[in-house]
């Protein structure tokens, strides 16, 4: 985003000599404000012109030569500003008056002037994870995901500029006050364009992108580097989870599932991976992934084997684990992988990554005829639905799967036919028996 120059003489009062000026020189960058450098110059007010911003030097005898001097020098210097100007952006630079001013003076670009806006949520990602461990934790309860989340938001914030302003970075004093709302619809239109059949992502996602944007903005307040935030505030309508609707497997797709034998091993434990994380408290991915015989399953009283587990993602149970007696189907699942060669140093199951964990739900889906969705967050709407279906309490399906409530009932709990089919049931049964 191209910033216009503009130069401007003037004389400056001297205090020790009232009848004398000094020539300074006022640099303007647009949307800036400006700084001031001396010429080394003084005269006598009454032989300057201020329309052509020259000295005279035709009255009273005042020496013409002298003049012509002053005048040439104080061209040259204007052409040496707007060089510099032109070079600055020639490169790209993120500048503001100050650097033009100490690049003539010889020594170079204030850093406090010229922060990017990325190099300002840069600013915020190390400042929020810097003090991640190996533990993958910092004292806050922010995991290394949280960190590649945060990442990826920036490197997306990085195409946006390049697509939408042509430029690598914009001058944090210079922002366009419609930032967030051309960054919103980038997002939700724009972004990922150049895949086929998705034309953004979702608003959910895009309003997270929008808040390290305004996080970063709030940093560069606080650090003084911008004196006001002048980019305005940006809602994104998120959808109702409400009137969502919630993908989960029914019985005949779990039992149409759990049926199919894979020739391909690789899409067989991706298939048995889900098929245990639906029967053993809808298990989140990253948990999943994390899963260890060793550390998180423990042989209980009856004799039944028990997984417990902390919660990476939930507030409530950050430090609480959550604990699920394991269905035989999930046990059966863990037995067959025990000695699995993926499943070294006491890993319970053979979970690829989460890329290639999607990837191949969606190749299952398709042999197994069944036409959703799939992803790893389906399990965790599946279990909640079987608890449902099994009439096992709200306040013990959301203790097992690690969440309150409220967002169960929101995000994960469906009323299938096979529910509604039961209360029928019951209502038809105390109708006989009253008449």
């Amino acid at each position: 985003m191209r910033s216009r120059l503009y130069l401007n003489f003037w004389l400056q009062p001297i205090k020790s000599d009232p009848a004398m000026r000094y020539i300074s020189c006022r640099i303007t960058v647009e949307g800036e404000g400006f700084c001031e450098i001396s010429t080394g110059y003084k005269i006598d007010p009454k032989y300057w012109h201020k329309g052509r911003m020259k000295e005279t030097g035709y009255r009273e005898g005042y020496m013409k030569d002298r003049a012509t001097v002053i005048n040439r020098e104080l061209a040259l210097m204007e052409n040496r500003l707007r060089d510099i100007h032109y070079e600055l952006e020639k490169k790209g630079e993120v500048y503001a008056a100050i650097d033009i001013k100490q690049i003539y003076k010889g020594t170079g670009i204030s850093k406090k002037q010229r922060y990017g806006i990325l190099e300002v949520v840069d600013m915020l990602i190390r400042e929020k994870f810097e003090k991640i461990d190996q533990t993958r934790q910092n004292p806050e309860g922010i995991c290394r995901e949280t960190h590649r989340t945060y990442l990826n938001r920036r490197d997306n914030f990085e195409l946006f500029l390049k697509t939408v302003y042509k430029q690598k970075d914009l001058n944090v004093h210079q922002l366009p006050e419609d930032l967030g709302f051309a960054f919103k619809d980038y997002l939700l239109h724009k972004h990922y364009n150049y895949q086929s059949k998705k034309t953004g992502i979702g608003a959910d996602a895009a309003a997270k992108h929008l808040s390290v944007l305004f996080q970063a903005l709030q940093l560069a307040k606080r650090r003084r580097i911008i004196s006001e935030i002048v980019v305005e505030a940006v809602t994104v309508s998120k959808k109702s989870y409400q009137n969502q609707v919630k993908v989960f497997l029914e019985e005949n797709e779990r039992q149409q599932l759990e049926a199919t034998v894979f020739s391909d091993p690789s899409l067989q434990y991706v298939a048995d991976c889900f098929i245990f994380a639906y029967y053993s408290g809808g298990l989140a991915y990253t948990e999943q992934f994390n899963l260890n015989r060793d550390e998180h399953l423990v042989t209980a009283v009856d004799g039944k084997t028990w997984m417990r587990i902390v919660r990476q993602k939930t507030e409530r149970h950050k430090k609480l684990p959550v604990s699920v007696p394991l269905l035989p189907q999930a046990l059966d699942i863990l037995d067959k992988y025990k000695d699995h060669p993926r499943c070294k140093n006491g890993k319970a199951l053979p979970v690829p990554s989460n890329v290639e964990y999607n990837r191949q739900l969606k190749v299952i889906a398709q042999i197994c005829g069944i036409k959703k969705n799939l992803t790893t967050h389906v399990a965790r709407k599946t279990f909640t639905t079987i608890c449902a279906e099994n009439e096992i309490p709200i306040e013990q399906t959301a203790a097992m799967l690690g969440d309150d409530i409220k967002v169960v009932q929101r995000h994960y709990l469906s009323i299938t036919d096979r529910m509604k089919l039961k209360s029928m049931d019951k209502i038809a049964t105390r109708l006989a028996a009253g008449s």
